[in-house]
């Protein structure tokens, strides 16, 4: 397990708060989690801040979830996964300070590569070769490394990762993510249709397979722009992935080769027969040409739209400045241990950044 450093003294941890903020616009919004850009007030540093509503959390026995997400994000550290800096709680919300991103969804680029093709009259094309291979090259790596600390995402798909202003991949939003250990945990039944794999709709365990056959879906939605299961609801997707015979799928025909074999065997319905081994992966010839110890923080061969976001003006110090109607007389279902006021976990200290 990666070790991190204390905190740096310069952190701001004593009355940490919502009120050490700026907050801006919703970057996304879930459930019962607002993800908002937001100002550190000290340096006008810009972060993403993951705000959850406390009272629905509890009501929808979500809390295991929540605190097993700020677990995993606490112990993760790696170029190709979102930064998690810190977090804290008052009345009504939990908060999670974590690297803001501001080249958007990889879902977005893929989407607006596929339009760029379908203008002109092509279907089911989307991302260069060179453009997949690199950005799976990254995804690869964040796997590699979140699997060796025994972590499981569960709900890996391009929604759920993010492009920096250079075009460095990131994966996000572990709110279903467990350890490998947690068997119990691991029987949940989470995750997005088009992604999941046979063995969890089956009621068995998610595991590094189970990740490692979204890996198979992402690349062919790279390539595509369409992920390769999707039916009318659902229920024709499961159908399609419980029936799916990698021997006989279909490729668009500019999909090329060396792809096509990597996404067959990642996605063999039987997990046994799956290609899960990383240094096959690794050595797949998809991958000629990566330089494996490099790719991680190698500069992107593309540049993605970045968004232009207003400058923060919500003080985050005024009352009820983001939940209306928040419940004030609900206990707290969270432990300081879980959502401890003030906390700063990292070495990162937020007052020596400049983004």
């Amino acid at each position: 397990m990666v070790q991190h450093a204390a905190a740096s003294t310069s952190t701001p941890r004593a009355g940490m708060s919502p009120g050490d903020f700026m907050f801006g616009m919703v970057l996304g919004q879930g459930s019962f989690a607002k993800v908002y850009h937001a100002q550190f007030k000290r340096t006008s540093a810009n972060f993403a801040i993951k705000v959850m509503d406390q009272e629905f959390i509890k009501r929808h026995k979500k809390v295991p979830f929540v605190v097993m997400e700020r677990q995993v994000m606490s112990k993760l550290a790696h170029p190709n996964i979102v930064k998690f800096y810190c977090s804290f709680k008052d009345d009504d919300s939990l908060y999670m300070v974590m690297e803001l991103c501001r080249g958007g969804e990889l879902l977005h680029f893929i989407c607006k590569e596929r339009d760029q093709y379908r203008k002109q009259g092509i279907q089911d094309q989307a991302c260069s070769a060179s453009v997949t291979q690199f950005y799976m090259a990254q995804l690869v790596c964040a796997l590699e490394y979140m699997h060796s600390n025994n972590v499981i995402h569960r709900d890996l798909k391009p929604d759920n990762i993010l492009l920096t202003e250079q075009g460095q991949l990131k994966v996000t939003d572990f709110g279903t993510a467990t350890t490998g250990d947690n068997q119990d945990e691991n029987n949940n039944f989470c995750g997005t249709a088009e992604y999941l794999s046979p063995e969890v709709l089956n009621d068995l365990p998610a595991c590094v397979g189970s990740d490692l056959w979204a890996l198979g879906c992402i690349i062919f939605q790279m390539f595509a722009g369409r992920p390769p299961f999707r039916g009318e609801n659902d229920y024709f997707t499961f159908q399609d992935i419980l029936t799916h015979d990698s021997d006989t799928m279909e490729f668009p025909a500019t999909f090329p080769e060396p792809a096509r074999d990597l996404v067959r065997k990642l996605l063999v319905r039987d997990l046994s027969m799956r290609l899960t081994e990383y240094a096959t992966i690794k050595a797949h010839p998809f991958f000629d040409g990566i330089e494996w110890e490099a790719v991680a923080t190698t500069r992107s061969p593309v540049t993605p739209d970045v968004a232009t976001l207003p400058t923060p003006t919500i003080d985050g110090a005024a009352p009820n400045w983001s939940i209306a109607g928040a419940f004030t007389d609900m206990a707290s279902p969270f432990a300081e241990s879980d959502f401890p006021l003030p906390v700063a976990t990292r070495s990162y200290a937020l007052d020596s950044l400049s983004q």
